[in-house]
């Protein structure tokens, strides 16, 4: 391997995924000049802090093709300027994208930068108050040339929670982009009743007007909007779907409290082009908007309906239409027949489904989960947190079907034992898929049963397997957990039956990055051992309440996860200062800990740990 050429290494090193390149890196230079191909960096961002490159030299920021550079920790400081410049000057060759979002830069700060981000297709100014507060940006001709030339190639514009944006400056910063495709103005201070205001541009405030006036003359250009957490209305929704010639390919609405079932179903048929559309948080949607939606978009990609209560499963089954429907999110959805919903998904019309969220769904059932693993082996997301009837026949369909998967939540689902885990499956009686029906509300369905309570429990359902029995059976199943091979995230929190049998035997990951066990009290030394030992990858760990976790298991997490970045193990009565300890000696990567309510560590001991990793950035206490 010394003797290949750099090229080769950086080839080989495109099989690999992010953290395994990061270890391959450290192996000696040749290595890590290989690393540094632009082709390894297309999908990865740098997040500076400027207070932290003041005192270092950027020495191997030139090397470095990254093109997504995020700057934090901007102030207006002498040296923050010349951090922010030093730092663009490095990345000035390949920058695609710059992110100022939540700075505290100042005008003359970001003019000085632009100089080197002549190359930029996209800019994030979102919350940056003090860039907008003097309402003077690019004002002098000077100012205005320089972002002419600077600003030229950028296609996307985030201006998100600017609370001194003006008509004035809106227009000023615009003009600057001859070639604008995408706008966001969510949470800005938007006034959509401008009837009573001067038609000259304002300079304290921004109006609906200014903005329509714009995508008017724009709307050949225009594919996306984001307008979320503001006051729009019907009326204006009907306005801008008017625009002559504007297609809009992605429209973002959440939180959007006075649109209502009118305004959206308008829009929609005036825009069926539309490939992403988000209603998140609309909380007047309800089912007759959802059927207008699904026959008008047939082209939609993505579609997110989370929060929208007055949805109900009824409404769902007219999704079978989008066929050509990707990522799909829906939550707290408590109303209607299950059957609705299979009936969405039991064909199989959706080829092009990879990813569904329906988190706090309650008329997500077994059989629902069931027939969508059968019938889209091609999962790569599922979501199913806090979905509280699914029980382990459940993540049996899943696991069986599902190879795909890069990312299973079940947070939240009770149901769920070892025996789901592990692949085991159980004697029923012939019932339980019409027990499953009647209770799925929560209430009896059936005129004949005079009870007004839940149905059965799983464990007085299924027959009862002992340990040995558990044993011979682990052993000889066809399927478990591990054979979910491509899996990056699993959330099992609050799964509260799951104990050390089922960590031990079918909780190993190669590739795992994120993991949460938080809330399962049954976790010890032996399955948290287990899981570092078995999980090598692991960049995110939380094992927060789990009570029977001491110093001896923290002693394994700190000596085999070196790629740790986040570790969170709040309310953890029984480990010490020795734990930490142990962090400050092998996890150098450390960036973020919860050490919250474990009262047996003390001030100094996280003083202590503070001094020896320097990434460290958040301690909770």
């Amino acid at each position: 391997m010394a003797d290949l050429p750099t090229e080769i290494l950086s080839y080989l090193f495109e099989f690999l995924n992010f953290g395994d390149r990061q270890e391959a890196a450290l192996v000696c230079k040749q290595w890590y000049y290989a690393s540094l191909h632009p082709g390894l960096h297309k999908n990865i961002s740098v997040r500076l802090e400027t207070p932290l490159c003041t005192d270092r030299p950027l020495i191997d920021l030139p090397r470095r093709k990254t093109p997504h550079l995020i700057l934090s920790l901007v102030d207006c400081s002498v040296n923050s300027k010349k951090a922010l410049i030093d730092i663009c000057e490095s990345f000035s060759e390949g920058l695609q994208t710059v992110s100022l979002k939540g700075s505290g830069v100042t005008e003359n700060s970001f003019l000085s930068m632009l100089t080197f981000c002549s190359n930029i297709t996209e800019l994030n100014l979102s919350a940056c108050n003090n860039l907008c507060m003097s309402g003077k940006l690019f004002e002098t001709k000077e100012a205005l040339m320089l972002g002419n030339e600077s600003l030229r190639n950028v296609r996307y514009l985030h201006l998100n929670t600017n609370r001194y944006l003006s008509d004035a400056l809106f227009a000023r910063i615009v003009s600057c982009i001859p070639k604008l495709k995408g706008l966001s103005l969510a949470s800005c201070n938007i006034l959509f009743n401008y009837e009573s205001i001067s038609t000259n541009l304002s300079v304290t405030v921004l109006s609906f007007r200014n903005i329509l006036n714009y995508l008017t003359l724009n709307a050949s250009r225009i594919v996306m909007l984001d307008l979320s957490h503001t006051n729009i209305t019907n009326p204006a929704l009907g306005l801008l779907a008017s625009v002559s010639n504007l297609k809009l390919r992605k429209f973002i609405l959440q939180n959007c409290k006075q649109v209502s079932d009118p305004g959206v179903t308008g829009f929609v048929k005036k825009q069926p082009g539309l490939h992403d559309l988000d209603l998140s948080g609309c909380h007047l949607i309800s089912n007759p908007c959802v059927v207008d939606l699904c026959s008008c978009t047939v082209e939609l990609c993505s579609l997110k309906l989370n929060k929208c209560r007055l949805i109900s499963a009824s409404a769902l089954q007219h999704l079978n239409s989008l066929s050509k429907l990707e990522h799909f999110e829906i939550s707290e959805c408590y109303q209607g027949d299950p059957k609705w919903l299979i009936k969405a998904f039991d064909m199989g019309t959706l080829g092009s489904l990879t990813s569904i969220h329906m988190t706090s769904c309650t008329v997500v059932t077994d059989k629902f989960v069931c027939c969508l693993a059968e019938n889209y082996p091609q999962l790569q997301e599922v979501d199913f947190s806090s979905c509280l009837y699914l029980t382990d026949r459940s993540l049996h369909s899943i696991v069986k079907h599902l190879h795909q998967l890069t990312v299973l939540k079940l947070a939240w689902c009770q149901e769920i034992t070892d025996l789901g885990l592990l692949g085991i499956s159980v004697q029923s009686s012939e019932n339980d898929e019409t027990d499953s029906e009647l209770y799925v509300s929560g209430f009896t369905q059936s005129h004949s049963n005079i009870g007004f309570f839940k149905g059965p429990s799983f464990e007085s359902r299924t027959k009862y397997l002992t340990s040995d029995e558990i044993f011979s059976k682990a052993d000889t199943v066809d399927f478990n957990l591990m054979s979910l091979e491509k899996l990056r995230v699993l959330d099992l929190t609050a799964c509260k039956s799951l104990t050390d049998f089922s960590f031990v035997r079918c909780m190993k990951f190669r590739d795992l990055q994120w993991l949460s066990i938080k809330m399962c009290i049954y976790l010890t030394d032996k399955g948290l051992q287990a899981l570092a030992v078995n999980n090598p990858g692991l960049q995110y760990l939380d094992v927060s309440h789990c009570h029977q976790i001491t110093d001896t298991g923290l002693a394994f997490v700190a000596k085999k996860l070196s790629r740790l970045t986040s570790l969170h193990i709040a309310n953890l009565g029984l480990i010490t200062n020795s734990a930490l300890g142990l962090l400050s000696m092998h996890n150098l990567r450390l960036k973020h800990i919860d050490i919250s309510l474990c009262r047996q560590i003390t001030m100094s001991a996280v003083q202590m740990l503070q001094s020896k990793i320097v990434t460290l950035q958040v301690v909770k206490m």
